[in-house]
């Protein structure tokens, strides 16, 4: 008798483990901050420097430079740079990083590297700024617009 009280208890414990467990949700989300207040405090200081730009915040990569091939394509698609900065024609661009302790990391200077690189092969240039760094309005301005005097107009999207 007392084992097959026990028998009861375990099936219906398993049975209301596998209840539980099929009352999941498959994927779970919560809300999470846009941007970090180092990077909020660069993009509206940004903002106020260039007026003649649009600035665009977290894009991904896959949305700015073309891959040539599949395992170009892999190493790029969770990857995102801070800034996209645009002339108002939306033909030219430069992006703008901001680096904070974790960038001094030896895999994270490579990550960076190689993100410099891929921006750089498709003709995009990279401007690297420190957390610790007070960049003012003035330097920003040189900075994206002297890029930007460099830049070649982007190849429209799907073109060669």
């Amino acid at each position: 008798m007392t084992f097959l009280i026990i028998a009861l208890i375990v099936l219906v414990l398993i049975a209301a483990a596998a209840k539980q467990k099929n009352g999941k949700k498959k994927y779970s989300f919560g809300k999470k901050d846009f941007m970090n207040n180092a990077e909020r405090g660069l993009f509206f200081k940004m903002v106020e420097a260039l007026p003649d730009f649009f600035i665009f915040p977290q894009v991904s990569l896959i949305e700015l430079i073309k891959p040539a091939d599949y395992p170009s394509k892999g190493k790029i698609l969770s990857a995102h740079v801070d800034f996209a900065v645009f002339d108002k024609e939306l033909k030219k661009c430069c992006v703008v990083e901001l680096d904070g302790g974790t960038h001094d990391t030896g895999k994270q200077k490579s990550k960076d590297a190689d993100r410099d690189d891929f921006l750089g092969q498709a003709g995009i240039k990279v401007l690297r700024y420190k957390t610790r760094q007070n960049v003012t309005a003035e330097t920003l301005r040189a900075d994206v617009t002297a890029a930007m005097a460099d830049e070649k107009p982007l190849a429209k999207k799907g073109g060669k």
